[in-house]
């Protein structure tokens, strides 16, 4: 006969035992974040070209992507050295327009950043479009030139005795598609003229040579 005591001794050896098996495989690797592009900036634009820089948190590869039309967007050839700073020269592009553009970097492990947008515009090279000359006589000695441009320029007149010319009469209209300028102190006959313009991105036109006469 067994006791209450080797009763529960011999119940509870046969009871199954649980171990829990301990895992030795390494925890997955953090999440490994985006490169930041930490400055972008352009300077030294032409009416074809322009030069970008910029700065990244870690070294990365990078490319310029740039358009006029966001549907149509352009982008430079991607670097192959890894590093926090890189330059980057646009070329071909058309003068006188505001494009787009932004910075895509990668960093070593693949992973891709991205800039912010930003824009910048290409030099007006175009000479102002001189057109509708006309002059006036006010006295014996002194007439008036009017004309009109097709963009807001400065203006003048250059004038003298050949095509040499050797005075000028500024217009007093300042920045402006319409001018006007008084020559004073003119000769009897004829007088050589011609009309001088310059737009704000410094493109000078000039008229062909004319002449007007005083009695």
């Amino acid at each position: 006969r067994l006791s209450a005591s080797r009763l529960a001794l011999t119940y509870a050896s046969s009871a199954p035992v649980s171990l829990t098996t301990l895992s030795t495989a390494p925890p997955p690797p953090p999440p490994v974040n985006a490169p930041q592009v930490t400055w972008v900036g352009h300077w030294g634009q032409t009416g074809s070209s322009i030069t970008i820089s910029w700065a990244t948190s870690v070294p990365t590869t990078g490319y310029v992507q740039y358009w006029v039309n966001a549907a149509n967007p352009l982008a430079t050839p991607p670097s192959t050295v890894l590093t926090s700073g890189q330059t980057i020269n646009l070329t071909g592009l058309a003068p006188g327009t505001t494009y787009s553009y932004r910075v895509r970097v990668r960093n070593a492990a693949g992973v891709e950043g991205v800039s912010g947008t930003q824009t910048f515009a290409t030099r007006d090279t175009a000479a102002p479009v001189i057109s509708s000359i006309q002059v006036v006589r006010l006295s014996a000695t002194s007439a008036r030139v009017t004309w009109t441009t097709n963009e807001p320029c400065i203006g003048a007149i250059q004038y003298g005795a050949t095509a040499s010319y050797t005075g000028w009469a500024g217009s007093t209209s300042g920045t402006s598609t319409s001018h006007s300028a008084v020559l004073n102190y003119l000769p009897r006959g004829n007088t050589n003229y011609r009309v001088w313009t310059k737009d704000a991105s410094d493109n000078v036109g000039t008229s062909a040579n004319l002449t007007l006469s005083m009695p």
